[in-house]
């Protein structure tokens, strides 16, 4: 039930220096295309050795450099698609920053709002901003991961009750505890601040969170085959949980995978998106400055709803019931990397991920 990857440490400075597929100055045209077709083939290779369950991408400057499937060893049986969708658990967070930056942007909130404006009834409201929410310095519990044990996480939810009865659980479970330190004095890692911040959203906008995502990010990105837990998690697209894990499926619980981690999507979407922010397409350049600053320098290096780094890279991992996910930018590279997986083996995505920037640097 997790939803940040624990490898993304160590991954990452790994992939920060690729230069994905890009052809060396005297390359005729036919000398690229024969060189990506061999990147093609061999990370096909790669992924079948190592009986990887999922999908990667690589683009460069908006073309696609190499892009396979699994076909071997998928818990549901047979082959998947590049164009099968995945949850990507954490990943939501940046959709859900963008959002907030877009209210920003129409002066309907600010991120030096305090949190007793949208919440008048938390107790630390009047201590907390929308702004320490975004950095992960709120000091506000993580509601998914601090329960004592996943029994009494799921017992939080019923199974069969509506998205508000779920999202009430989760906010009153949030609201009954205290601080674990000071708003702004330190950063921790808490899914709690984009589950409120997903709720500021739609407070501010007076739209649903997910119609709101549609409306403003999706559709204009023509992501069509992207959504939330809520209209997806049937979806026949799907590429189906790994059930020998013995997990409940959070995503079939309405309201308990919400902007903090319920988003589903493919390989091809991600990569709009990612290309979307180099190019301005959706935030302004101003609000993407200020969403991939550095505000925790001293140990995570986040920013809103991504981690950043002081090479350019801008990246977040995800983890919901057992898909895994990370997406990896380089904007002023044109450079992106998405690799999702339907079995939670976390290993396997790091290994694989790091193997994919040897081939394609």
């Amino acid at each position: 039930m997790k939803r940040v990857l624990i490898f993304i440490s160590a991954i990452i400075p790994a992939l920060i220096f690729s230069s994905c597929g890009t052809p060396a100055p005297d390359n005729t045209e036919t000398t690229a295309q024969a060189s990506a077709s061999d990147m093609q083939t061999q990370l096909e290779e790669m992924m079948k050795e190592q009986k990887f369950n999922g999908v990667v991408r690589v683009s460069k400057n908006g073309v696609v450099v190499c892009e396979a499937a699994s076909v071997h060893n998928n818990p549901g049986g047979g082959a998947l698609s590049v164009d099968d969708q995945f949850a990507v658990g954490s990943v939501t967070k940046q959709f859900t920053a963008a959002c907030v930056m877009l209210l920003k942007e129409e002066n309907k909130l600010s991120v030096d709002d305090t949190v007793d404006k949208y919440y008048p009834e938390y107790k630390y409201g009047d201590k907390i901003t929308v702004k320490n929410l975004l950095t992960m310095r709120s000091g506000i519990r993580d509601y998914v991961n601090d329960p004592d044990s996943e029994e009494e996480f799921m017992n939080r939810y019923d199974a069969d009750g509506s998205e508000e009865a779920n999202r009430k659980a989760t906010r009153d479970w949030i609201f009954s505890k205290e601080l674990d330190f000071e708003p702004d004095s330190r950063y921790a890692y808490s899914n709690s601040n984009y589950f409120m911040l997903a709720e500021i959203v739609e407070k501010a906008s007076g739209e649903r969170y997910r119609d709101f995502l549609r409306e403003r990010i999706l559709a204009p990105l023509g992501m069509n085959d992207t959504g939330v837990a809520e209209e997806l998690h049937d979806s026949d697209r799907l590429a189906p949980r790994d059930d020998s894990s013995g997990d409940f499926s959070e995503l079939e619980i309405r309201g308990a995978a919400f902007g903090d981690g319920g988003i589903i999507s493919t390989a091809a979407d991600m990569d709009k998106w990612l290309t979307s922010l180099r190019e301005n397409t959706i935030l302004s350049a101003e609000s993407f400055m200020e969403m991939t600053a550095d505000y925790s320098p001293e140990s995570k290096h986040y920013g809103y709803g991504v981690f950043v780094n002081n090479n350019g890279a801008v990246y977040h991992g995800g983890q919901v019931d057992t898909y895994v996910t990370m997406v990896f930018t380089v904007p002023s590279e044109g450079y992106n990397l998405s690799a999702f997986s339907n079995k939670n083996e976390f290993g396997k995505l790091e290994t694989l991920a790091s193997k994919v920037k040897a081939l394609t640097r």
